[in-house]
């Protein structure tokens, strides 16, 4: 509601016509017409005392310019600023099995804008790529909200994709890059359990855990090796945006894991075939294949000689068995092709991969396989292969894991698996300088002699 002054009215009459003004606004008119009839009088006078005197032929109007002048007009006086339309935005996050023209057609385009506005964001992003999670950002004017006004697709943090109406109807991308600037952080921690549930209370990103998890189940048995006490240490960037707020973590840069009969690093460094872990030596800390396939299972039988728990005579246990809840993921020991995946009486539901070398896995006792794994598709090393359960001859839910090399089961607890490769040469110097490098940070005041 608009406020106005209030004011008090004065009566007057002019001519026979009765009028009701404001105080102020009736002062202004009666004051003026008062003045000009003395200074008429006064001029009058003068003209028959002074007869060559030319003040009587000036009109009252020249006189009232004379004694009132009009006031000069303020500089920003009439001159408005130009409006800025405002926007208004309404925004979609991507559900699954939705496509872009979808969400476009939900929105007051025709179908020849949707798909102008389509083929604008394909030149940094194929709209096929888009995925649930992914954010649009439909923006209107004020003064249009019935025509889109520009169209953002947020697809990271960092990363956005600006789609503009021009003035001829058509639509231009632009993609936008937030500069984000690294800090390398440090935390430290105690073991008190589990290694996995000591580092999540020292506040590590459940993704980087999983990497140090699986980076040093190549050496560590973390049902033997690891004790309370034991200490660990990691190293990784966190990415701030201009305005100094938190986005996300980066890569872990080096880790110190010291346990109780040996101290374990590795390293991140950039080598000629792209970013991998190093130890101090520079060797891979990645090894041919994974000692455990499986995070937080629990070691309840090992290789060797035993008697079978349900039909109770002795036999060669040919493998390792975790017990781990239904569900748990289990992963790929290596690179590698699937060979089979069966479901059997004895093993269940398993699969076979095999690999480089002459070296076989066997997964066993699964609930399912993971989506898309089937005979001769390609596995990366810890890619998720299936899932624990208790299919086949079992007791419980757990995974039986075997590994054989040219046909014959080996123990995968105590094999010396070879490292997937070795620094040599300028790329070693360039490994040893950056080693140093991150030890300053990673260890700081704990620094010693051995490094």
């Amino acid at each position: 509601m608009q406020r106005v002054a209030a004011v008090k009215r004065l009566p007057c009459s002019f001519r026979g016509f009765r009028v009701s003004l404001p105080l102020g606004r009736a002062l202004a008119v009666v004051v003026p017409v008062l003045l000009l009839i003395i200074v008429d009088l006064t001029l009058f006078a003068r003209g028959r005392l002074e007869p060559d005197s030319d003040a009587g032929s000036r009109s009252l109007a020249d006189l009232l310019a004379e004694h009132h002048p009009e006031p000069e007009p303020h500089p920003d006086e009439h001159i408005s600023a130009p409006t800025i339309p405002l926007l208004r935005e309404y925004a979609r996050t991507v559900r699954q099995g939705e496509t872009l023209l979808a969400l476009l057609a939900e929105q007051p385009l025709t179908h020849n804008e949707a798909l102008a506005a389509s083929r604008a964001m394909g030149a940094y992003l194929d709209p096929r790529r888009l995925r649930p999670g992914h954010q649009l950002l439909f923006r209107y004017r004020e003064d249009d909200p019935y025509t889109v006004h520009s169209i953002g697709v947020r697809l990271s943090a960092e990363r956005r994709i600006e789609i503009e109406r021009s003035e001829d109807g058509t639509f231009d991308a632009t993609e936008i890059v937030m500069p984000l600037t690294p800090i390398p952080v440090v935390i430290r921690g105690e073991i008190r359990g589990s290694l996995y549930a000591s580092g999540m209370s020292a506040g590590l990103d459940p993704n980087l855990l999983h990497t140090l998890i699986q980076l040093y189940s190549f050496d560590v048995d973390f049902q033997r090796d690891v004790r309370s006490g034991d200490q660990f240490a990691v190293l990784f960037e966190e990415y701030y945006d201009e305005q100094g707020n938190w986005v996300r973590s980066g890569a872990m840069l080096a880790t110190d894991l010291v346990l109780h009969d040996r101290t374990l690093r590795m390293y991140r460094f950039n080598s000629d075939e792209g970013p991998d872990y190093f130890d101090a030596e520079g060797n891979t800390i990645r090894k041919t294949l994974l000692r455990t396939p499986i995070e937080g299972g629990r070691l309840t039988s090992g290789f060797g000689h035993r008697a079978h728990p349900i039909l109770g005579y002795s036999h060669l246990h040919p493998g390792l068995d975790f017990a781990a809840p239904i569900g748990t993921p289990i992963n790929a020991a290596g690179d590698g092709v699937v060979e089979a995946v069966r479901n059997t009486s004895g093993f269940g539901i398993h699969v076979i991969l095999r690999h480089t070398n002459g070296f076989r896995t066997l997964y066993a006792h699964m609930r399912s396989a993971a989506r898309g794994i089937r005979s001769g598709v390609r596995v990366n090393q810890g890619q998720v292969i299936g899932y624990v359960g208790m299919t086949g001859l079992t007791t419980g839910p757990h995974l039986h894991y075997e590994v054989h090399l040219n046909g014959r089961p080996i123990n995968p607890a105590t094999i010396e698996f070879p490292p997937g490769r070795t620094l040599r040469g300028n790329e070693l110097e360039r490994f040893h300088q950056n080693r140093r490098n991150l030890e300053r940070i990673l260890l700081g005041p704990h620094l010693g002699d051995d490094t």
